[in-house]
């Protein structure tokens, strides 16, 4: 399988938003001072690379990430409550994110949905 070619500006983001992930903390005064501010840049060079073409948002781990992305966010707070420091909550809060998206998300999705009947067509008649 061949990966698809990434511009150097979406490496230089991604490798930011991880970074920032691992090492800005939420309490933090750098967080508040620069941390969101560079995640929020980071993720508008990811999105504007792929508007242009790029096909950064393909590689597989992140299309898997985006996946589980609710799941993550849903569990991110209360992971962090328990710890703050390090790739570990990260780590947590993606487990947790699958495990809520694999056994519960997926048991919603999977419901029948009610038959829709089809709407009778419209048509307009002029006045006589």
């Amino acid at each position: 399988m061949r990966l698809p070619r990434i511009p150097l500006a979406s490496l230089a983001a991604l490798a930011a938003i991880g970074a920032l992930a691992v090492f800005a903390h939420g309490s933090s005064e750098f967080a508040y001072a620069a941390g969101f501010p560079l995640a929020e840049l980071a993720g508008i060079v990811l999105i504007l690379a792929a508007l242009g073409g790029s096909r950064v948002l393909t590689v597989p781990p992140l299309g898997w990430l985006g996946t589980v992305s609710y799941g993550v966010y849903v569990w991110m707070a209360t992971v962090a409550l328990f710890d703050r420091q390090g790739v570990t909550p990260l780590l947590l809060a993606v487990g947790a994110g699958w495990a809520s998206t694999r056994f519960i998300e997926r048991r919603f999705r999977r419901r029948r949905q009610p038959a829709t009947t089809a709407a009778a067509p419209v048509t307009a008649a002029a006045p006589a």
